[in-house]
Formats: structure tokens, sequence, C-alpha cells
């Protein structure tokens, strides 16, 4: 079976790798063949996609959609039918695990199949029946996570969640060869290209009420070995020439002794090469000794999760996060060597204005490198989306749109008080000497400089 993978084009600063493609590709290529398309690094659109399908002509197309791609997704698999009409359609990824019923029944009505959870077990099952002809309706029923429909009747699988994830192998790298992606990472700056993601983890115990993360991925933290996951950074060091990693887990730093362990193999492996947490880890999980052997590893910079300057805001939001914890920890964390990226929301339920600016005003305290300040999402498996779309729907707006576009408004504020305290914020940290001079030494070439002005550009004219 012909198997066509697709990350749809979205309005994104970092162009990375998929990883989750990565593994669904080396799931299926013992029996099928498999093509990947990074929307964002081939600037996908409709008539691109057509020329795909008409030369590649799939039996199964499949898309991972988060929420701010559920429209453009929609669109493409319409085109699919179009095209490629006897295709079979599959979406996966975080909307249609969070919210499944809604993916089928108010965006992609026809839609074959979907996906909840991690889907490397259960799409290869999926893929291996299709070939057999049409699967009889056990055979469905085995696959773990699908979601499926017959006529109005709904049909959802419990989600699969690999314990023991050395058995995933490694991601399909050279379907999606890092070499060939420009100087645009998820963090947006590297210490030295090219650069390449790579996951250790997957799974968060954690509560925080806008973010789905351990309804996606399970409240179990689950690791790979870290023999396995050397030896993956040993074939990107090798074998493709990274100079750096970003690792992109949520709770890369929960397990103190395994990171340790990371930082000594990685140290007398690959002593040049360099890493950062470039997702974001969480302050409380983070400690001198650790500290110390993560830069000595070639750690040179951690983004973190602070979210707020107002402890009230904090204690709603379930981060179990102190301000003075905060403020111990990133000062540890900059005493150590490494630098810090904070990550700021604005606009969650019940935040006024001046809580905004005690946001800002924190930021400005505290030793960050940068800071980026996001407009508040209630994503779909939120405590916050259920939340609102029950007891306020009339404040939700362009849900699926983009970071930089606001979605959801207050009653005590406006979008354009929004807009100006989001603008104002960037220009008050940014426009400050040691900012301002860190922003522009960072940049490593002219594709790196066009990248970061894009991104710049975007959240500062388009929000």
């Amino acid at each position: 079976m012909k198997v066509l993978l697709i990350k749809p084009t979205s309005h994104t600063d970092g162009i990375t790798p998929p990883l989750g493609l990565g593994y669904l590709a080396t799931a299926l290529r013992p029996a099928h063949e498999v093509k990947i398309i990074d929307g964002p690094k081939v600037y996908l659109n409709r008539r691109k996609l057509a020329r795909i399908l008409d030369t590649f002509k799939p039996d199964m197309v499949g898309f991972s959609v988060i929420s701010l791609d559920l429209y453009l997704t929609a669109s493409y698999l319409k085109l699919v039918r179009e095209v490629v009409p006897d295709a079979i359609t599959v979406v996966g990824g975080p909307h249609p695990s969070a919210d499944t019923e809604d993916t089928f029944y108010n965006y992609i009505p026809d839609l074959d199949y979907a996906f909840v959870g991690e889907a490397e077990k259960g799409l290869r099952m999926l893929a291996d029946f299709l070939e057999g002809g049409e699967p009889g309706e056990e055979e469905l029923k085995s696959v773990p996570g699908l979601v499926w429909k017959e006529g109005v009747e709904f049909h959802k699988n419990p989600p699969f969640r690999e314990a023991d994830l050395d058995t995933l192998g490694f991601v399909a790298w050279d379907l999606m060869d890092p070499r060939t992606y420009p100087p645009a990472p998820h963090s947006a700056f590297a210490r030295a290209f090219p650069v390449a993601p790579i996951s250790a983890t997957r799974g968060c115990p954690f509560e925080c009420r806008f973010c789905a993360a351990g309804k996606i991925h399970g409240k179990k933290i689950r690791r790979r070995s870290l023999p396995h996951l050397i030896e993956e950074a040993e074939l990107l060091v090798k074998k493709y020439g990274m100079k750096e990693l970003h690792i992109v887990d949520d709770n890369f730093t929960f397990d103190r002794d395994y990171v340790l362990e990371f930082c000594e193999q990685l140290a007398r492996r690959f002593p040049q090469l360099s890493w950062t947490c470039a997702n974001g880890v969480r302050l409380d999980t983070l400690d001198k000794e650790l500290l110390i052997a993560m830069r000595r590893s070639g750690c040179y910079a951690l983004a973190v999760g602070i979210e707020s300057g107002s402890q009230e805001i904090l204690d709603q939001v379930k981060k179990k996060l102190t301000i003075e914890k905060v403020l111990e920890k990133v000062q540890l964390i900059h005493d150590t060597g490494i630098k810090v990226i904070g990550f700021f929301l604005f606009g969650f339920p019940g935040e006024t204005i001046e809580d905004m600016h005690n946001t800002l005003r924190f930021s400005m305290q505290l030793p960050l490198t940068r800071a980026q300040y996001m407009f508040f999402h209630p994503f779909p498996g939120t405590y916050y989306y259920h939340s609102t779309m029950r007891d306020h729907p009339e404040r939700l707006r362009a849900l699926h749109s983009s970071f930089e576009k606001i979605a959801y408004i207050e009653e005590n504020m406006t979008a354009s008080q929004m807009r100006w305290m989001h603008r104002f914020a960037f220009l008050r940290f940014y426009l400050r000497p040691r900012q301002l001079f860190e922003l522009v030494t960072s940049i490593r070439s002219p594709g790196h400089a066009y990248h970061i002005m894009q991104r710049i550009l975007r959240w500062m004219v388009i929000s």
C-alpha cells in the first residue's frame, strides 16, 4: 500500500522535521511504501498537493492535525477526494485525540478514519487490514486508538500508548533529511546549525488547565532507554552531520537520574555537540547539580514555562509554581551559565490588564535572554476549553487560526487592548540594550536573519 503522510502548512515560526510522522513512517515501512510531505518546509498549497497526489497516487492519505490547522486540513481532505477519490483518509494528532467527535461531525464529515493517542501500532494494523480488502468489524475493533463512523453510529477504540518506546525504533530520517531544513528551529535560535529535534519521553502527570498533553499522551511518563536515545543522537551526528540537538519533550528533566546519565554519556561521546530543551521544562525539576551537568554536556539554553507574573493566575491555572520559586530557579539557571527563555501567556480567564502588566514587569525582572509572549488558547482537551465553551462561548474567537491571533477575550477587556499589550510587551522587553545585543549577536547567517525577521513581523503585525 502507498501511504502519504502530511503535515499541513500552518502559521508556524519553526520549520523542523515532523517527528510524529517520522515515527509513523518507521512503523509502516516494513510492509508499505511511505512518503512524507512537510507542509511548512515545502510551502504546501492546494496546487502543490494536487500535483503530489496525482503523481504519487496514494492508497492512503494521513494528516497530522493540530487545532490551528483544522480548517486547512478539511480543505486538503476535500482535494484528496477530488484527485484520488478511492484513497483512504486518516487524521491523527492533538486535535483528533482531544476532540474526536467534533473533528468528524463539525469539520471533516467525509473522513474515513481517525486515531486518538499514539498511532504507530494502530496505523500499521489498519494499513495491513486495508491492503487485504475491506476490514471487518472485528478487525476494526482490534485496532488500538481507531475511530470510525458507520452511518450515524460512532466507534472509538481505546488509545494506544507504547510502554517500551525503544520498540518504536528511530524516526525515518531519510524521508525528512534534517540537513535540508532551513535555519528556523522551534526556538528560533541555535548555537550551531544544522539542528535536529529529538524526543526522549512521552506523557505528562501535571494538571495545568491550559494544556492537554496528559490527555493526549497519558499521565505516566515513559522514557526511551539511554542507549537507544544516544544511538539515535550518534546517527544524527555521524550520518547527517548535526551540530546541535533540540529536545522537544515537555518533561525531559522529570527524572533527575535519567538526565544526569544522559549528560554523562553525551559529554563523553560528543563533546562538541550543543543541545537545548526548546519546548520548555518545568522549573521545579531543576537543581544546581543537574544544571551543572547539563551545562558541561553542551546544554547552553533552557526554555521554561512561567506563564504569568501573578500568583493568583498561577494558582488558578494549576501551574503549581510560586513567584518565589520562579525567581529562585531562573536565577539558578542563569548563574550556572545557561541562557533562559521564558514563555508567558496573556488573556487567561479572569485575568486583567493589570495582571498582564505584572507579567511583563516580572519577565523584565528575571535574568531572561529572551521572552515569548503568547495569547492564551483554550485548546480542545483542556479544562478551559470545556469551561469556556460551556459558560462563555461568545468570548471565543479564532481558535483554529494561529498562536499570534487572539482566541479568547475576557469580559473586562477588548481585542485592541490585548493586541496593544502584546506589542508593548515585546517592544518593552527587547528594546533594552542587553536583550537587543543578545538578539543581534545570536543571528548565525543571512538565512537565519530572514526567518527571525519573519517571526518578528508576524507577531508584531498580525496579532
